[in-house]
């Protein structure tokens, strides 16, 4: 069967929701699924964790990390507008992919499943990389883009020390999202500051 021109795909997003997450944006745990309910897919991709990291007056730092990658976005965000921070994530997500090589069909959208659980690695991985971001802005007085480029950088030692710059490209690369092409950038380092 042919796909029609304007067939949509979808990336499929799982997301853990921190309760600090939860208790900011008013998401009730019980209405949410556990993670050991859920058959996650095992796409690099596909599985994130989202935590509030820091209040400001009506405000908070919320960041996004990859469970394969510890690749991180973060986000400043209302205290009460959920959607607005969830489409924040995608849309960096799929600008990331696409600034990387990723030769995105012209309709895709994204489907997330906000879900419950404790993924200790991942948690422990995300706190060292919330102390470097929250350094970054308040002490060195960084951008958020300069904070976030800086997180990619991080060594990690759930990945023995990688950078996750350097995890998300090999994944990228090895086996992209959709199924699509990519092309690599010429740039020795995409993720160098500047160059995002």
């Amino acid at each position: 069967m042919i796909a029609p021109v304007n067939f949509t795909q979808e990336l499929e997003l799982y997301l853990y929701v921190s309760g600090a997450f939860q208790q900011q944006f008013d998401l009730n745990p019980a209405n949410l699924p556990r993670d050991t309910e859920l058959k996650l897919p095992t796409d690099w991709w596909s599985v994130w964790r989202a935590e509030q990291i820091h209040f400001e007056d009506d405000m908070s730092w919320v960041l996004f990390t990859n469970a394969k990658t510890l690749f991180s976005f973060c986000y400043h965000a209302y205290r009460d507008d959920y959607e607005s921070v969830i489409q924040d994530f995608e849309h960096g997500l799929l600008s990331s992919l696409k600034a990387n090589g990723l030769q995105l069909p012209p309709q895709v959208s994204t489907h997330l499943v906000p879900m419950t659980g404790q993924p200790e690695s991942l948690v422990g991985s995300m706190d060292i990389l919330a102390e470097h971001f929250l350094t970054d802005i308040y002490e060195r007085e960084a951008s958020r883009e300069d904070a976030e480029i800086r997180l990619w950088s991080v060594p990690c030692d759930a990945m023995d020390y990688e950078l996750p710059s350097e995890a998300y490209l090999r994944e990228l690369r090895g086996n992209p999202p959709l199924g699509v092409e990519v092309i690599p950038s010429s740039d020795e380092d995409p993720f160098a500051e500047g160059k995002r």
